[in-house]
């Protein structure tokens, strides 16, 4: 994992990764910032992928536990406790409200361990892959649970009155990773204007 660092004014930066508790393992894909328990403060969520064994491979959170007495943020790893220790080949994530329920739930990019050339012909996307592919993680109350089989990614194969409103959910997300792209292409542009 990449050093976390501080910054204290005349020095620009400080390494505070061990004293604010990220000990994170593995090769690290991708990491986002969200406040996950809702308390005010930032906590981290970082994906893992590679070869070997799923446990290097689980995803991360750490839950921010405020600053200690030299004003460095601390953390506490909770991924299991939280049920989104995904062990699949991941790739990055986004915390967003996608049942409008006022907490955040999560979606899990996982990328294929299989090669292209090796699928077959048929269709197959019905068919889960528990390693690869999205996930989508309802928030129930602290406690995330994988929606991703029952919700999001067989949305087209339920007929039935419901289909309408389960069409508008994908475009919900489309609409606000298209907006979460344009934000970070403007703080850039801020940045370094």
């Amino acid at each position: 994992m990449h050093p976390a660092v501080l910054e204290r004014g005349e020095v620009p930066f400080r390494d505070v990764t061990e004293q604010a508790g990220l000990h994170s393992k593995g090769w690290t894909t991708g990491v986002t910032l969200a406040d996950v328990n809702g308390d005010g403060r930032l906590d981290i969520y970082v994906c893992h992928a590679g070869l070997g064994d799923g446990g290097l491979r689980a995803n991360e959170l750490y839950i921010n536990q405020g600053l200690n007495a030299d004003g460095v943020p601390t953390f506490v790893e909770q991924a299991a406790a939280y049920g989104v220790a995904d062990s699949g080949y991941s790739t990055q994530a986004v915390f967003f409200d996608y049942d409008r329920d006022g907490d955040l739930d999560l979606f899990v990019i996982n990328n294929s361990p299989r090669p292209v050339a090796s699928m077959p012909v048929k269709n197959t996307r019905n068919e889960r892959d528990l390693l690869g592919g999205a996930k989508l993680y309802r928030n129930d109350g602290g406690h995330f649970t994988d929606v991703s089989a029952a919700r999001y990614l067989r949305r087209r194969d339920r007929p039935g009155p419901g289909r309408r409103r389960e069409r508008r959910e994908p475009r919900r997300l489309a609409r606000y990773l298209r907006g979460q792209r344009l934000l970070r292409a403007r703080l850039s542009l801020h940045q370094q204007g």
